[in-house]
């Protein structure tokens, strides 16, 4: 008997963004895992034609800036459908505002991401939403199933709902079920193919900056270029512990091999190079002059992951540059 995975990658995928780049991007995320039937669309005025047409089973639609004209995208799709032929969709936003995200629900969107955000957690809620429709597809047929069973055996009415909620039941445990083994197949998928070949990647960067380190000749070009070097080999083990990080999702890491002994003060000082093609060099181009202070008080050694410490201030920097279209200054504060 065919899987629920097995049928919800042949399901028919549209997805709506300005961006071609993203667009691409996305679909390459979704055919790596299985999905074949997938479309782009950079017209959000084709929305009420494939719904009308019911030419797809998800819509993954990215929300353009301004955000009105995908709020009116959606409210067009919900209005005026019959409820047979009502269509998931994935919106995904730039803006982690609440505000942006309640409009979005309120408009008929059923699930929502914020960027950035991992890919394991894109593709399982594409999984999530198809799965959910196919068994709403299910439940429907078994329920008119049912129905005609019932009326032909005249059965009473007590009995015709014992045997609805006996199986409305038992259609529950078997979709929690299946629910929960899809989600570890996701992950299987994930980690044996973006982990492995993004490592790989990973290894050469932080070998040969190792490489380098090591060599008198090249530090023997001035501090920066260590600097340079030191910066990169930061960031390329960071990414490589959070690579390593998929093994949580599995089982529950182990503390001794992830808690150390970490200096915060100079945390931050590494953070600011790792961060600088975002406040500096990007916010220039947009015309836009952005400064990062330090304010730091000496601090003791605290024992906690070093690596995700670093990522939680990098995504707080991101956002601060995000926040300040016209310029501004970014402060970095320790206190004991």
């Amino acid at each position: 008997m065919t899987n629920g995975a097995d049928k919800i990658r042949t399901s028919r995928i549209v997805i709506f963004g300005e961006d071609v780049a993203d667009l691409s991007l996305l679909r390459s995320v979704l055919n790596r895992v299985g999905y074949k039937d997938i479309t782009g669309h950079a017209k959000l005025s084709d929305v009420a034609g494939i719904v009308a047409d019911r030419t797809a089973d998800l819509i993954v639609l990215e929300l353009p800036t301004p955000e009105e004209a995908g709020f009116a995208a959606l409210k067009q799709m919900r209005t005026n459908v019959p409820r047979q032929e009502w269509i998931p969709v994935l919106t995904i936003s730039t803006s982690a505002d609440p505000e942006i995200r309640r409009r979005a629900f309120a408009a008929g969107t059923t699930e929502f991401l914020a960027k950035p955000f991992e890919w394991s957690e894109f593709v399982l809620r594409i999984r999530n939403v198809l799965l959910l429709q196919k068994y709403n597809e299910t439940l429907r047929d078994e329920n008119r199933v049912l129905e005609y069973r019932v009326e032909a055996r005249t059965k009473s009415l007590s009995e015709r709902t014992a045997e609805l909620e006996a199986t409305l039941q038992e259609l529950r445990g078997a979709q929690k079920q299946v629910l929960q083994q899809e989600r570890f197949r996701a992950f299987g998928e994930m980690a044996g193919g973006i982990a492995h070949d993004f490592n790989n990647v990973l290894m050469c960067v932080i070998g040969y900056t190792e490489i380098m380190l090591n060599d008198r000749n090249v530090l023997a070009a001035g501090p920066m270029v260590e600097k340079f070097l030191r910066t990169m080999n930061t960031a390329g083990n960071d990414a490589s512990k959070i690579v390593g990080r998929l093994r949580n999702f599995y089982r529950p890491r182990e503390e001794a091999d992830i808690f150390s002994s970490t200096d915060l003060n100079k945390l931050l000082e590494d953070v600011i190079p790792l961060t600088q093609p975002k406040w500096k060099n990007q916010a220039l181009n947009g015309g836009c002059v952005i400064d990062i202070a330090l304010d730091l008080q000496p601090l003791p050694s605290v024992p906690c992951n070093a690596p995700e410490i670093r990522e939680i201030v990098v995504n707080l920097i991101f956002n601060a540059v995000d926040a300040m279209p016209d310029g501004g200054k970014i402060t970095l504060r320790t206190r004991s």
